[in-house]
């Protein structure tokens, strides 16, 4: 095996093994700064709420057992890891925690929000003002909702 130094082999392996893996490893596409998060989901209106369901992944402790070598003996032992899990969570907001708008940005007040949401329909959710052009994307059905911040406690 290659190595700039003498007795150094092992640590040149470890060094590009890390450096391969980093290269083939997924990257993760950075979001434009500025633009709000857009994400698509499937709302109803709800007893006068806007509700829909999402999916997300959430890390979960668990105990598992693994058998190890102690002293020529295989022991099992319990160890504690952390693993990630999908979930389904119900959302469900008020009329005066969410700003709902048509494509073109006019602003769909709640009574009128209730009309095309009686059924499940999809809904852009969006975290801050979307520009016109970003809105020009989608068709003049579409119904854009922005949650609102929670108001600090008092």
């Amino acid at each position: 095996m290659f190595s700039f130094l003498p007795g150094e082999s092992t640590c040149c392996a470890l060094v590009l093994s890390c450096l391969a893996l980093a290269a083939i490893a997924p990257a993760r596409a950075v979001a434009q700064p500025g633009l709000p998060a857009v994400q698509i989901i499937d709302a109803k209106v709800e007893k006068g709420r806007l509700a829909w369901t999402e999916t997300q992944t959430v890390p979960v402790r668990k105990v598992v057992e693994a058998t190890v070598d102690v002293n020529g003996m295989n022991v099992v032992e319990k160890r504690e890891v952390t693993v990630y899990e999908s979930v389904t969570v119900a959302r469900a907001f008020e009329p005066k925690q969410f700003k709902a708008t048509d494509a073109s940005g006019k602003a769909i007040d709640a009574e009128k929000l209730a009309d095309p949401l009686k059924e499940t329909a999809p809904v852009v959710l969006i975290s801050g003002p979307i520009p016109e052009k970003h809105r020009a994307l989608f068709k003049d059905r579409t119904v854009f909702v922005e949650v609102l911040p929670a108001a600090p406690p008092k």
